[in-house]
């Protein structure tokens, strides 16, 4: 029995009304794959695609303002900055030296301050007050931002409707 109280074994043609017993198989068997297939969609578009044309650019010789078209060489590029570049090992290095100190930082400083606010003191209240309003000033701030340019007299875009020749807005 289905949730409704119907026998499951009913002919295709009373299946359901409108839809052929074929496209309604196939779509229930491939829901899986089209409900995330937009998704999907956009994720290429947005990353995938600009990472692979930025991998197949990197084995081109190749310059924006140059009129040619990019020339092929394959690994040269990277033959050339992991073994005759200075300036990168220097820039790898930096790097690695400021994510291992952030992380190391971020690390010692997140527990110590969970093991002090995990005691009870006086105060405590007013200590983690403290700590976390920078991390809601910032969300008051974007409210407030968005208030201002909803003001229907005088507020950003009130005006810009009024550009397009559109009816101010009540917001």
């Amino acid at each position: 029995m289905s949730v409704l109280g119907q026998s499951e074994n009913l002919s295709p043609s009373m299946a359901r009304p409108g839809r052929s017993s074929g496209a309604e198989s196939w779509i229930d068997r491939n829901l899986h794959w089209l409900f995330p297939a937009p998704t999907v969609a956009v994720i290429f578009a947005i990353i995938v695609f600009p990472l692979l044309y930025t991998i197949w650019m990197s084995l081109h010789n190749w310059y924006a303002s140059s009129t040619v078209a990019p020339a092929f060489v394959g690994l040269k590029n990277y033959a050339d900055i992991l073994g005759g570049d200075g300036r990168f090992w220097m820039a790898l290095w930096r790097t690695v030296l400021f994510t291992g100190m952030a992380v190391a930082c971020q690390t010692v400083l997140g527990v110590g301050m969970a093991l002090v606010f995990n005691r009870e003191f006086a105060g405590k209240g007013f200590a983690r007050t403290l700590f976390l309003l920078p991390m809601m000033a910032t969300p008051a701030a974007i409210a407030l931002i968005w208030g201002l340019m909803m003001i229907p007299t005088l507020g950003v875009l009130t005006h810009l409707l009024s550009l397009g020749n559109l009816p101010g807005r009540l917001w």
